[in-house]
Formats: C-alpha cells, structure tokens, sequence
C-alpha cells in the first residue's frame, strides 16, 4: 500500500553529530536534575524524544519517504 501512494524504504538519514556546546548543556541540565523523583519528571513533557541503541546497530532499520526527502 505505501509503495502504491510513492512512498520507498530507505535507509534513516544520520542528522549532525553533537557539538562541544551541545555536550557541555546536555551534561549542565543532567547534573542539574539528577536528584529529581518521580513527582518532579512527571511534570517534564519532553517533544524531542529520540530512540538508541547502546549495544548493536539497527542495520534492519528502514523509513517510508516520498521521492526526494530525507528528513521528515
């Protein structure tokens, strides 16, 4: 059905990798709120939230696009 309406499996595109700046803010706001409970990131709405593996690849891993896009 998807191949039907123009849409292919490719493989995901990588975005940029994190810079010195992006490392330094990430580790502020983890030790920041490292004593937070339960109570206090249940009130955390994250927007961003993205997926990892730590151990293996998803070399299997594919995403639906129209003709021409990469990131959607």
């Amino acid at each position: 059905r998807l191949q039907k309406q123009g849409l292919s499996a490719k493989r995901p595109a990588h975005g940029p990798l994190l810079t010195r700046e992006h490392r330094v803010v990430r580790l502020r706001f983890a030790r920041e709120h490292q004593n937070w409970g339960i109570e206090e990131w249940g009130r955390i709405l994250f927007t961003d939230e993205s997926r990892f593996c730590l151990r293996s690849p998803d070399s299997r891993q594919r995403v639906w696009r129209m003709p021409g896009e990469r990131f959607a």
